[in-house]
């Protein structure tokens, strides 16, 4: 079992939240500061007893990139509404939603699904060593070439689960997947002397391999705090057995490929992690999944949650182009229902 403990903020779950909440409390209006102007710049007196409250909730997002320049619409939403400046989180214990407990002291947790499903991806590098040069620096630091020839779930025995190659990777000395990290056990003047010929002769690859949904994979509330008293959230992540077993399974493919080229030597430097996806996962009904398909909670209606922790399951691929998909899907379905919600 592997146990990591970090801290709250670093971990992002959610890409971003729109919710869009009833009014404040009487005894809560006290509490709210700020100048509240229309469009032409005008002071709105009456803003406090407004029917509905618009709460944006972007997380992850530096305060000062909201700009003119960077975010002109988000710029002007918060020049003419009333933008909180110094606000506090609400923890993992109660929820990962933020705005909604905020605005509505409601939190979507009663299914006890929040944080839980939390996945990953089984990176599998394999690496060599050739006699000629293979000029593995020049390009960018991604899979520049992909291979999902393999990519069905089943056939492989007790293995189960899809994965894809990233091939033709720039390999820079340090870097996630650099020469540094292409052999963990060396140090000193053997990891001078390996980056010397590696830097001229070395060619890898990497496998992303699906990570199947463990229901006690999850994220919650540890019991350490920071130097502030903030409690530190605890994330426990189990790989399926299964998912084991593909990984063996792909790693004894990538060498075979790497040795049909010849190389001198050839091996695999263990398996790491990366990509972070569910928590907050995508189905039909509030008993096995906290949001619909839109990304809408079964729970809050007004509440629609967009990013890699819909995911139910992982998939052996790149996550960027389905947090987009899903991301995308649920904005046009809000956008479609506005009139539902405010």
């Amino acid at each position: 079992m592997i146990r990591t403990t970090l801290r709250f903020w670093a971990w992002v779950v959610l890409g971003c939240v729109v919710v869009c909440a009833p009014a404040f409390a009487q005894n809560d209006r006290a509490s709210i500061t700020g100048r509240v102007t229309d469009p032409s710049g005008a002071s709105v007196s009456g803003a406090a007893n407004s029917r509905h409250v618009v709460l944006v909730v972007w997380d992850g997002m530096r305060p000062d990139f909201i700009s003119e320049q960077n975010t002109p619409t988000l710029a002007g939403l918060a020049r003419h509404g009333v933008t909180f400046r110094n606000h506090h989180s609400v923890y993992l214990s109660s929820t990962e939603v933020n705005g909604t407990a905020i605005s509505t002291g409601s939190y979507p947790a009663r299914s006890g699904l929040v944080g839980k499903y939390i996945m990953t991806h089984l990176a599998a590098p394999i690496q060599s060593l050739f006699d000629e040069p293979t000029e593995s620096y020049l390009g960018i630091t991604a899979g520049q070439l992909i291979c999902q020839d393999d990519y069905r779930k089943d056939g492989r025995g007790s293995a189960f689960g899809s994965y894809q190659w990233l091939i033709a990777n720039s390999t820079k000395p340090n870097d996630i997947i650099g020469l540094a990290n292409a052999k963990p056990g060396i140090f000193g003047p053997a990891l001078h002397s390996f980056l010397k010929d590696a830097a001229q002769h070395y060619a890898g690859m990497v496998a992303v391999i699906e990570d199947l949904p463990v229901k006690t994979n999850q994220v919650r509330l540890g019991s350490a705090k920071d130097k502030f008293g903030i409690p530190l959230a605890e994330v426990t992540h189990t790989v399926d057995d299964r998912s084991l077993a593909l990984k063996e399974h792909v790693v004894e493919e990538g060498k075979k490929i790497l040795k049909a080229a010849k190389p001198r030597d050839v091996w695999a430097s263990g398996f790491g992690t990366m990509h972070c996806m569910g928590g907050t996962v995508m189905g039909k009904n509030a008993a096995d999944s906290v949001v619909n398909s839109y990304g809408q909670s079964h729970e809050i209606a007004n509440l629609y949650i967009a990013g890699a922790g819909l995911f139910p399951t992982s998939a052996g691929v790149n996550p960027t182009f389905t947090i987009s998909a899903v991301s995308t899907r649920g904005a046009e379905h809000l956008a479609a229902n506005w009139s539902d919600h405010v």
